[in-house]
């Protein structure tokens, strides 16, 4: 655009030094030429751009690490003039890690005319990855004006990790706690403040279970299903330091047994309730989400990569075990992507030293076992 200038402005210091030297009419008449050439070219471009319709749009919400996600730019130009030069500026950050880059993309719109552009862009580290197409720029035909259409469509798009297959023994994690507030979805039970199903009546059902008022509604023999209370006693906190060296690496491996672990403990013969801690970065509030299903797992996931709290880790462990009444009589799972001795002391001030597994990355190696115990 600087060498279109510059040459304009050399084109016109020839005409003028023509005139100058020669006394004939004809090189008289480049000179409205020159000037409305540029006029007429800046008054076609704004036409175009008040007549431009720009979506962004991609085709996934979430791709795993070192996949690429293709995502499109759809403009419509419904005036009569054909914009030969656009320029669209996107910006790409990942909100957990911080990682930002920029990528340009241009496209040719013919006039009356919709245009569709595709690009992908890899998922290279874990996390929420914010696509904004922030601002289109309209060259004119000769390249010396611009104007810039102000967009902010911003798509995000989660980055999850290649998890394991992992295999979780349980010990005495699901005994049957009948104070309980919380129940199995997947197995009944005895308790008869919670209905778990209604079936119809087999060999050996009890006549108490028979539910009266369905079984008359529908005609034949129906028997309640209680609930089987849980322990509610497995929480994961989260929480990285974004400041440590090398930090999307560790990252990665952190939320690799992170998601790994969830998954095993939903996926495993026995269920197992647990709740997953964080610190919202934006309020300084404790959230506890209680997860029973995959679907909760990576909703959850996805809000801790926008929300969760980059901090000295030893800050969500204090504050949890401050907010918890009985702190000792749970079993924590604690990761983070730093070793930091300061977590142990600080188990060992509230009595959870032998009852919390830290997940850690360290400089001798990743620790990420393929079957974890709890």
């Amino acid at each position: 655009m600087i060498i279109a200038r510059l040459i304009y402005i050399l084109c016109c210091i020839e005409i003028i030094w023509i005139n100058i030297v020669y006394t004939d009419y004809i090189p008289i008449l480049l000179i409205p030429i020159m000037l409305g050439v540029p006029v007429i070219s800046f008054f076609i471009m704004f036409v175009a751009r008040e007549n431009c319709d720009i979506e962004f749009k991609s085709n996934t919400e979430s791709i795993v690490v070192g996949e690429k996600a293709v995502f499109g730019i759809r403009v419509h130009n419904s005036s009569i003039f054909p914009v030969l030069n656009s320029k669209y500026r996107l910006i790409i950050t990942n909100e957990l890690t911080g990682m930002t880059e920029v990528k340009y993309v241009r496209i040719p719109i013919g006039a009356r005319k919709s245009e569709v552009i595709y690009f992908d862009i890899t998922g290279k580290h874990c996390g929420n990855m914010a696509v904004e197409l922030e601002w289109v720029k309209l060259y004119d035909y000769i390249n010396i004006f611009t104007s810039k259409i102000k967009i902010d469509s911003k798509i995000i798009l989660s980055v999850f990790p290649e998890t394991l297959q992992t295999e979780v023994s349980v010990t005495d994690t699901n005994e049957e706690i009948y104070e309980s507030e919380i129940f199995s979805k997947v197995r009944p039970g005895d308790d008869a403040s919670e209905i778990f199903d209604i079936r119809e009546l087999k060999p050996g059902d009890k006549i108490q279970r028979i539910h009266w008022k369905l079984s008359m509604k529908y005609e034949k023999m129906l028997v309640k299903e209680y609930s089987l209370p849980i322990a509610d006693n497995n929480t994961i906190l989260f929480e990285v330091d974004r400041e440590y060296k090398d930090n999307e690496e560790h990252l990665d491996v952190m939320i690799t047994a992170f998601i790994s672990l969830c998954l095993g403990m939903l996926n495993c013969t026995e269920q197992i309730s647990y709740k997953i801690a964080y610190i919202d970065k934006y309020t300084d509030i404790l959230n506890v989400i209680r997860i029973d299903s995959e679907e909760e797992l990576y909703n959850t996931v996805k809000t801790l990569f926008s929300f969760a709290k980059i901090n000295d880790n030893k800050e969500l462990l204090h504050t949890y075990c401050d907010n918890t009444k009985n702190v000792v009589s749970e079993k924590i799972y604690y990761f983070t992507n730093k070793n930091n001795e300061n977590v142990t002391k600080i188990a060992k001030i509230y009595g959870i030293a032998n009852t919390m597994k830290i997940f850690e990355y360290t400089e001798s190696g990743k620790i990420l076992p393929e079957e974890m115990y709890i």
